[in-house]
Order: structure tokens, then C-alpha cells, then sequence
């Protein structure tokens, strides 16, 4: 649980940046170099965001208590992080260039026993006389089905 001093600190920090243009603080020296960060391959800049050193450190600190830290570590590592089901996320690991290990090794074999069984329901569907399809997603679940939906849309 995050303390409130966080959360008002945040905040504050919110209301003291909102006077002043994107423009105003991207052109602080040595700004691209102080809040950017680096880890393997990835590159991330955080620069042209309405962020300040102040306001970068107290996101960091809240990061810190909120153990962001702990919970990135076993996502990677494979635990069950996944609270509805019970097991772990293994989504990222499916990524082009995401490493091996157990958990990129289970997350292929898995996606891979996923595909099977969607070629194999296609195949069925395109030999039936089935019409319409209505898919019931909640939150994030949603998401990847109607972009797949979305990007087909000319093709049916």
C-alpha cells in the first residue's frame, strides 16, 4: 500500500508542471541524458514528458515502496503473478528477442498449443454455417481480439 505522502507529492508536483510548457522544461540542459534510462536493448526517454527532476525522483521513490521492482522481477521470472488464474503472465516472453529460459520456453509451447487449437476451430468454422461470432471480453482481454477483428474487417 502507497502512503498518501506519495500520492500528494505526485500530485503537487502534477500542479507545479502544469505552469509550465513542454517546451520550457525539454530545453533544461542535460535533460535527455538525465531522464533516460537504458536496460539490454531497450532505450527509454522519459524527456519530452511534463516531468522535472523533482517530480522524476518522487516517481521513482513511489515506484520503490510500491515494490515495482519486486513484482517486474517475478513477472520475468515466471511466477504466478496472474491472480484471477493463478499462474504466470507469460505474454512478454512471446515477443521476438524476449530471451530463453523456462519461462520464454513455457510461454512458446503454450501460445504454440493456442494456435493449434485456433487453426483447428477456423478450419471448422470456415466448413460450417456459421455467420456471426459474439465475443464477450472484459477489460485488457478485449483488446487483442478487436484489433485481430478490426485488421480482418476487409477480408470477410
Amino acid at each position: 500500500m502507497l502512503s498518501d505522502r506519495h500520492w500528494r507529492e505526485i500530485l503537487g508536483h502534477a500542479e507545479r508542471l502544469r505552469r509550465h510548457p513542454l517546451r520550457e522544461l525539454a530545453a533544461a540542459e542535460g535533460r535527455a541524458q538525465a531522464m533516460s534510462l537504458s536496460v539490454g536493448p531497450i532505450h527509454a526517454s522519459f524527456a519530452r514528458q511534463h516531468l522535472d527532476a523533482q517530480a522524476w525522483s518522487s516517481l521513482l521513490a513511489m515506484a520503490g515502496e510500491a515494490g515495482l521492482d519486486t513484482a517486474l522481477r517475478a513477472l520475468f521470472e515466471g511466477e504466478p503473478v496472474n491472480a484471477s488464474e493463478g499462474r504466470p503472465a507469460l505474454h512478454m516472453a512471446l515477443r521476438d528477442g524476449a530471451g530463453g529460459g523456462p519461462v520464454a520456453a513455457a510461454a512458446s509451447a503454450e501460445a504454440r498449443r493456442a494456435r493449434e487449437r485456433m487453426q483447428a476451430l477456423a478450419a471448422a468454422l470456415a466448413d460450417s454455417p456459421v455467420t456471426d461470432i459474439v465475443h464477450v471480453g472484459i477489460g485488457g482481454s478485449d483488446l487483442g481480439p478487436r484489433l485481430a477483428v478490426d485488421a480482418l474487417r476487409d477480408f470477410t
